[in-house]
């Protein structure tokens, strides 16, 4: 009896172990790691990598083909077919400024005080990505931007009106980015 229970705990071991082998991998490409590697590779126009990069646009989950961010990553497209630094370093910086406003409407509709924190650090790591480009030509916003970002995450945990008011405020400053 005991062997035969053994046995089956044996079983159930292996098949748990084969059947995590076949799932398809759960963790996809983090969008600020993408951001990250289109901006560099936009700066030093290697245009063959910003293209093979933001192919992989699908991979972290970012639809660019409708709503909020429709025509974004065309736009990326069409600079990097124009070979134009200037304008694929602003429309990553639109894709990435109108990613965190989605991302920061989410966190104001989540009910959960654990979720909408975690959706707004989520946000301004994507957003963080900016920094090298932003801070240097529009320093006031970033620091504006970085503010909202905190204002918002401090009263995520409070909620009603006081986050709406923050998330409002933060919104009207993420519109505004560009290069």
């Amino acid at each position: 009896m005991l062997r035969a229970i053994a046995a089956l705990v044996l079983a159930v071991m292996v098949a748990e172990r084969v059947a995590a082998q076949d799932a398809p991998p759960s963790r996809r490409l983090p969008p600020a790691t993408l951001f990250a590697e289109l901006l560099r590779v936009i700066s030093v126009e290697d245009w063959a990598r910003v293209e093979r990069v933001s192919g992989l646009m699908a991979e972290t989950g970012i639809d660019v083909t409708e709503g909020p961010l429709a025509g974004l990553g065309t736009k990326i497209q069409a600079a990097v077919v124009a070979r134009d630094r200037r304008r694929a370093l602003d429309a990553l910086a639109r894709l990435v400024g109108g990613r965190a406003t989605e991302m920061i409407r989410q966190a104001g509709r989540e009910p959960d005080e654990a979720v909408r924190r975690r959706v707004v650090r989520e946000a301004f790591t994507e957003f963080l990505t900016l920094t090298p480009v932003l801070k240097p030509t529009q320093f006031q916003l970033h620091q504006q931007i970085e503010a909202g970002f905190r204002a918002v995450h401090a009263s995520a945990g409070a909620g009603g009106a006081t986050l709406a008011a923050a998330i409002e405020k933060l919104i009207a400053l993420l519109r505004q980015v560009g290069v």
